[in-house]
């Protein structure tokens, strides 16, 4: 027997077996106390099971998940009884996968109609191709020699929930704090290893960094930028930034700043006590992977994403210019730079994936490098087309989406996943999402395109690229409902993000429909485009400002 709280309250459910919870373990990574997996074992009419995250037990019907666990660390399950349903629904999504590949492959379809009138293999090429050191100081800093630091960089740590080189921990701290990966001519490693080992001597030494004008004035800083943490003290102990806090609109930038030095004080006194980072036993320390490690450091003191866009954006530039004298056949020169800035980019998110030890695609920054590399394609692939300046385009958009990545980044630390997100269907679903989010912008950047310098063939290019990235998305919003069936046990929960999604695919479905009359009238097709773009911003970001499942903590 079940007892199910109800809204009428609880109600006592017969299940057909005996459930016993035999112990419930919280499995952390390894030496760290970030959790990797939750785990119940049960037993089922005596026989031994276990139900972990993503991986439930089936018994006369009826599914076990593993949800989450409460304060007092109990195990809380989730029960679903639906003998037929996922059958139904697997069923309905293998007939759906097949006749999308149908529509998409027979020769009557909208889409290889459009690959005809352009007489050229670069959309069938864009479609697939869009699948899926530091400087040390040469003098001590407080006790701490250059070589000393140099030991220490390679040691494995603890840090931020997994195992890492203290040189990225000590880059990640400093960078942090004064905004700058070497401070006055002392490397990273060095000022770290200082603060834990003499932190006396860093009390009165301006490590923080203001960054607001307004809050250097309240301070009394005069020219400098940085601040010491004894001087965010009264003589009396009073911490200071509480009282400007207070005092002022909490809704300003003022109090933002407030809080970003907050954060920043937070941090150094977890450096000054020794709480930063966790040592680990030469056991430990021997089953971290050298390879990892010196992909870490590597990762760490390598500028990907910055190099990234800025390069991106100043061949974008030039070949928008280029494109609009006329000059084709030089625009179709600068792929070559083109392609090797996307291969450094590629390099950097294979490093981030050796580092993550998963598929870098579980947080904004990661999709969106992600999303800079597929639009970088997509744009060379363009620029082999007739219309170069939409090449130009996309790339201009590759710079500045990894310009955001960059910003949203600011520093390459990497923690593990959620219990929830380890799992094969997170590299599926959100690739395939953000392969038809790409194919969707460069229907934007067509239909601006098309407004600047009308083409006959623009309207067919986005109609080309508009069945593959509609039906990329119905894939991608299906197989995150079986991923939500496997963790959850149930396939739809009218979240923002998922509810968006769906809109997404409705309204960038309207144009295939010969109803709409859009693809006999250019104009309307282009401003329509145009304007569903929105639907796509909302979905990836808008929804992040609402309460969601897919907003993970």
């Amino acid at each position: 027997m079940l007892i199910i709280d109800s809204p009428h309250g609880p109600v006592v459910k017969p299940i057909g077996v005996t459930l016993q919870l035999d112990s419930f373990v919280i499995v952390n990574h390894h030496a760290i106390s970030s959790p990797a997996d939750f785990i119940s074992y049960l037993k089922v009419d005596n026989t031994p099971i276990m139900v972990s995250v993503n991986r439930p037990y089936t018994v006369n019907g009826t599914r076990i998940y593993q949800t989450s666990y409460d304060s007092d660390g109990g195990s809380v399950l989730t029960l679903n009884h639906d003998p037929w349903g996922m059958g139904v629904s697997y069923a309905g999504y293998l007939l759906l996968a097949i006749s999308l590949t149908l529509w998409l492959c027979s020769p009557k379809s909208l889409f290889r109609k459009s690959i005809g009138v352009l007489r050229g293999p670069a959309v069938v090429l864009l479609i697939l191709t869009t699948w899926p050191t530091s400087l040390y100081a040469a003098t001590p800093v407080a006790g701490v020699s250059r070589q000393q630091a140099e030991v220490l960089a390679t040691k494995p740590v603890a840090y931020q929930g997994r195992i890492a080189p203290f040189s990225v921990a000590a880059t990640d701290l400093l960078r942090k704090l004064t905004g700058k990966s070497v401070f006055r001519g002392a490397s990273a490693e060095q000022i770290t290893a200082s603060l834990m080992l003499y932190p006396d001597k860093w009390i009165n030494e301006p490590l923080l960094k203001v960054k607001n004008p307004e809050l250097r004035e309240k301070l009394n800083l005069g020219d400098s930028v940085y601040i010491s943490l004894n001087r965010l003290y009264t003589p009396d102990g009073e911490y200071i930034l509480q009282k400007l806090y207070t005092e002022c609109d909490q809704s300003s930038n003022l109090a933002k700043a407030i809080l970003d030095l907050d954060d920043r004080v937070s941090l150094l006194a977890s450096a000054l006590d020794g709480t930063f980072i966790t040592p680990l036993s030469e056991e430990q320390a021997a089953e971290a992977s050298p390879m990892r490690m010196k992909a870490e450091m590597l990762y760490c003191h390598t500028p990907f994403a910055k190099v990234f866009f800025m390069a991106m954006l100043t061949v974008a530039f030039i070949t928008v210019f280029v494109s609009l004298r006329g000059l084709n056949k030089a625009a179709r020169w600068l792929i070559l730079p083109a392609i090797i800035i996307i291969i450094w980019q590629t390099a950097g998110w294979i490093l981030r994936w050796i580092v993550a030890q998963h598929v870098p695609l579980g947080s904004g920054s990661e999709t969106l490098i992600f999303l800079s590399i597929i639009t970088g394609i997509a744009g060379c692939v363009a620029l082999r087309s007739r219309t170069p300046l939409t090449g130009s385009l996309a790339l201009l958009l590759s710079g500045f989406t990894g310009l955001v990545a960059w910003l949203a980044q600011r520093d390459p630390a990497v923690t593990p996943l959620m219990p929830v997100l380890s799992s094969p269907w997170l590299s599926i679903h959100v690739s395939v999402i953000m392969t038809s989010y790409a194919l969707l912008a460069l229907t934007f950047i067509l239909g601006i395109t098309w407004f600047i310098r009308p083409a006959d063939n623009l309207p067919v290019a986005v109609m080309a690229i508009l069945s593959p990235a509609v039906a990329l998305l119905c894939i991608g919003i299906f197989t995150g409902a079986v991923w939500a069936g496997e963790a959850w046990g149930r396939y739809w929960a009218w979240d923002p993000k998922e509810t968006w999604a769906l809109i997404t695919l409705m309204v960038y479905a309207i144009p295939l429909h010969r109803a709409s009359g859009l693809q006999k009238n250019p104009r309307l097709l282009m401003i329509f485009i145009i304007f569903a773009f929105t639907t796509v911003i909302m979905t990836y970001w808008g929804v992040n400002f609402l309460p969601s499942l897919h907003a993970y903590s």
